[in-house]
C-alpha cells in the first residue's frame, strides 16, 4: 500500500501580523498575565481567593479587550513547604528557572518532570497502597510517555490511590491557610492531622 503525496498544506498560514500558530498556551503563565495571581515557588499559580485550588482554561481571540493589571501581592514567601512535603522530591531547593512575563521576572524551582510525574501516579511506595507487587513497582514507575497502558487504567478506572500533589499543591495550600492569606477559607483547618506514610519491611 502506498501513501498518496499531501497536495494540500498542513495548516493555514497566519497573518504576519499574528503570534505564530501551533503553539502551546502555558495556562499559568496566561494566568498570571491576565492579572489572577502570582506563579510560587512550586510553579503552581497562586491566588488570592483560593491559593493553589483551582484550575485555568482560555479562550483565544483577538478581540481588542482591555487587559486587567498584573496581581500585585505577596502570596508565595519562599517557605520551601512545596519542596519538604514532595513525595517525589522533583522541586530543587537550590536551583531555579527564571523567565520575563510581561516587563516582570518571575522565578520558580526547577523541577524534575520524570520524579515528579512517576510519584503523582504512585510511583512511591509510601504514598501508594496499591502497590504492592514487583510488577507494580515497575509499572508505576515506568516514563511517563511509556506508562499509559499501565497508569491509567487503575488510576482512572477503579480509583488507586495517587499522591496527588502532597508538596506544590497541599503542603502550599496549608501554610497559606496558616498565614491567613486567602479570602476563601474552611470552617475547618485544611489539615487537622499528620499525612499519612506507609511503612514497609
Amino acid at each position: 500500500m502506498v501513501g498518496l503525496p499531501r497536495t494540500d498544506p498542513f495548516s493555514r498560514p497566519v497573518s504576519p501580523d499574528k503570534p505564530a500558530p501551533d503553539v502551546f498556551v502555558h495556562l499559568r503563565i496566561a494566568a498570571f498575565c491576565a492579572g489572577l495571581g502570582e506563579i510560587g515557588y512550586g510553579k503552581i499559580l497562586l491566588t488570592p481567593q483560593f491559593g493553589p485550588r483551582q484550575r485555568f482554561a482560555a479562550v483565544l481571540t483577538d478581540a481588542p479587550l482591555e487587559p486587567d493589571p498584573l496581581f500585585e501581592g505577596n502570596l508565595c514567601d519562599r517557605c520551601m513547604s512545596c519542596v519538604k512535603d514532595c513525595s517525589g522530591e522533583a522541586i530543587s531547593s537550590t536551583e531555579t528557572i527564571k523567565v520575563t512575563v510581561a516587563g516582570r521576572e518571575l522565578e520558580w524551582g526547577k523541577i524534575d518532570y520524570d520524579k515528579c510525574s512517576k510519584a503523582f501516579c504512585g510511583g512511591r511506595r509510601e504514598t501508594n497502597p496499591f502497590m504492592m507487587t514487583p510488577e507494580d513497582e515497575a509499572g508505576f514507575n515506568q516514563h511517563v510517555w511509556t506508562a499509559q497502558k499501565y497508569k491509567i487504567p487503575p488510576t482512572y478506572d477503579y480509583g488507586r490511590a495517587i499522591e496527588g500533589a502532597s508538596g506544590c499543591i497541599r503542603a502550599c495550600m496549608v501554610h497559606l491557610e496558616q498565614q491567613g492569606k486567602l479570602k476563601n477559607a474552611f470552617h475547618q483547618p485544611f489539615r487537622r492531622r499528620k499525612p499519612w506514610r506507609l511503612t514497609h519491611h
